[in-house]
């Protein structure tokens, strides 16, 4: 049976871009190189995943006169989607999974997978839920990402870490010589859970999530939905624990120097000066 689907090219270029920034190039599973579409009942859900997480979004209010779902390479489409304007294009998948992109003017033809291998998406019906807004999520994640590690023996390291209790939710990052806590009071928290955002999906948050309003669910994975986008971060890397950064003894032997953010930045600005090249290499 042919399905024929009638959406804006801007708007799925968009969406194609943004997940297709999840996929590994090297993956040990052929399928995950490919983006999931699935066309329901005019809404179209599109998915992208490694084995570390996945991304999903949608786009409501397309003409489509079946329900199917197809993988395809995104690549190719991206590429071909970026040379047009702004038009309502026409795909058309016929039962061999052969895909017709009509435009004015033209048309390209790509070959589609069957979906049947690809990871099926996970519930969140019994996670924990917790509200805060998309500019803490990631001014906490922006101001404290610089001092996570890159090691391959330490995986729990590579990113921040979320440490929420009750009236309070701390950004912690570390490599085992430095580290950024930025702790942020709200009194609506009254769950208590710890998480941990990788460094490679560090961008894609950032990219993906708007800053007028962000939600995060978390049990057994991290889940992050910012509309229109909704992202479930595994939690496989958390193998391990992460440094206890409320050491009493830490804070015993910490020295403390509080001034105003510009002073230390003019200062080292006017020293680099007159520094040697070597000296700032």
């Amino acid at each position: 049976m042919t399905s024929t689907i009638t959406i804006s090219s801007s708007e799925l270029l968009k969406r194609l871009i943004s997940v297709s920034k999840i996929i590994s190039p090297k993956s040990t599973l052929p399928i995950l190189e490919n983006i999931l579409l699935n066309i329901q009942d005019g809404k179209v859900n599109i998915s992208a995943a490694d084995y570390q997480g996945r991304m999903n979004t949608s786009i409501e209010g397309i003409l489509t006169d079946n329900n199917i779902s197809i993988c395809i390479e995104p690549k190719l489409i991206i590429e071909a989607l970026k040379t047009l304007p702004e038009q309502p294009i026409t795909i058309i998948i016929d039962d061999k999974l052969g895909i017709t992109v009509k435009y004015k003017g033209g048309k390209f033809e790509l070959v589609g997978k069957a979906p049947d291998e690809y990871p099926k998406d996970k519930s969140t019906n019994d996670t924990t839920k917790l509200s805060i807004s998309a500019k803490v999520l990631l001014n906490g994640i922006e101001k404290t990402s610089f001092c996570s590690a890159n090691d391959e023996l330490r995986p729990v390291m590579n990113g921040v870490y979320f440490d929420v209790s009750a009236g309070r939710i701390n950004f912690v990052a570390s490599d085992g010589h430095k580290l950024a806590l930025l702790e942020h009071a709200d009194d609506s928290i009254n769950e208590t859970i710890n998480m941990h955002n990788p460094n490679n999906k560090k961008d894609i948050l950032l990219d993906c999530i708007c800053p007028d309003c962000a939600k995060r669910y978390t049990r057994t994975d991290f889940f992050i939905k910012a509309e229109p986008y909704y992202c479930i971060l595994s939690k496989k890397e958390r193998n391990g624990f992460f440094s206890d950064y409320s050491d009493e003894r830490i804070h015993k032997t910490r020295q403390e120097m509080i001034h105003r953010r510009i002073t230390p930045r003019g200062m080292l600005q006017r020293f680099n000066c007159v520094s040697g090249k070597e000296a700032t290499k």
